[in-house]
């Protein structure tokens, strides 16, 4: 694919303030879910969730801030595209959450986030592509 080097560089300024963005964002997030500082995130936690994974609220949410961490870290990364894979997933399924437990402009905000990871993914593939 030919485009010029300032279009190039457009693009891989772009990609890399998204990545860096989104990659604090889920580690601050992540390491919130051990702080409560934020939010005390177990309010936002369907009973209906709990009876599935059988597991208190306050583990579930570490092992959920685990995720989030080791995700943002990925997307800093190379792996960056799979990373953002697996958070895209992740909050879709919050969003789903939220939205059972009524906050609708919460989940409305994470389905919008899930866009942006969207966004992530397709323009890793076009820098892959020009690199080809």
């Amino acid at each position: 694919m030919n485009i010029s080097n300032q279009a190039y560089h457009k693009l891989n300024n772009t990609l890399l303030l998204l990545k860096v963005s989104y990659g604090l964002f889920f580690i601050t997030v992540g390491i919130d879910k051990y702080l409560n500082y934020i939010v005390d995130w177990q309010k936002y936690i369907y009973p209906g969730v709990l009876e599935i994974v059988q597991v208190e609220p306050s583990l579930f949410n570490r092992g959920f801030g685990a995720i989030e961490i080791i995700c943002g870290l990925l997307l800093l990364t190379q792996w960056a595209r799979i990373s953002a894979s697996l958070v895209t997933l992740a909050l879709l399924g919050v969003a789903t959450n939220l939205a059972f437990l009524g906050y609708l402009d919460i989940a409305a905000r994470d389905v919008l986030l899930a866009v942006g990871t969207i966004a992530i993914i397709l323009l890793i593939g076009v820098e892959e592509e020009i690199k080809a």
